[in-house]
């Protein structure tokens, strides 16, 4: 619809979830400064760290070479169809190599988590929580991390149960926390799919489906 090549859309959309990744790490990472003895393991924490900016790394060796990725995909004459491929995936990934696009779109991943965290904050007393800043930020970042993990459709399970883990730990009863934790997963995917579909209906996106015989 909009003439951007498949393999590079996959690539911001990558470059966009590494992003998120970092910045939600950033911001969980005081959490086992302030508060020893987090629920969440040292272990488990330093793998994902590694995980993350093994992550990170790699894509920004991918965008600063990417030329000669090309250069040497046309030397071992690839497929057209690869090359390109190769190419619109490898542009892609272009805002790793420019600092003045990766410094701003870092900070605004950052403000963004932050933007929700208050939301969190607001949201937490209507439950008997009474979460100051940083445990709203810590239960943000706890459910949005563990939406990375691979899980049933939307999530379902995999955020209540990084969200009442935090809570309990954090000396919240079980019922409230999962009540505050089901309604905020609930506000955060409505409020994608209102935007989501908002944004389809905008572009005039259609399913076509094949007709018979054809």
């Amino acid at each position: 619809k909009t003439g951007i090549a498949f393999s590079r859309c996959l690539a911001a959309i990558l470059a966009d979830r590494v992003l998120d990744a970092l910045a939600l790490f950033l911001l969980l990472l005081p959490l086992f400064v302030l508060k020893p003895g987090s629920p969440i393991s040292p272990q488990v924490f330093i793998a994902g760290a590694v995980l993350l900016f093994s992550g990170v790394i790699l894509l920004w060796v991918g965008a600063m070479l990417s030329e000669r990725w090309k250069n040497w995909a046309w030397i071992q004459r690839l497929p057209w169809k690869s090359l390109n491929w190769l190419g619109e995936f490898l542009d892609g990934l272009s805002v790793f190599k420019n600092l003045h696009v990766l410094l701003p779109s870092l900070a605004l991943a950052l403000a963004s988590w932050l933007v929700i965290a208050l939301y969190v904050r607001i949201m937490a007393p209507l439950f008997s929580l009474p979460l100051d800043g940083l445990s709203s930020i810590w239960l943000m970042c706890a459910m949005q991390l563990a939406s990375l993990l691979p899980s049933a459709p939307g999530n379902i399970g995999t955020q209540e149960a990084a969200g009442v883990s935090l809570l309990q730990w954090l000396g919240h009863g079980k019922m409230p926390a999962l009540s505050l934790t089901l309604v905020l997963h609930a506000a955060m995917w409505g409020a994608q799919a209102f935007w989501g579909f908002l944004a389809i209906w905008l572009a005039d996106l259609h399913v076509m489906f094949p007709k018979k015989g054809k």
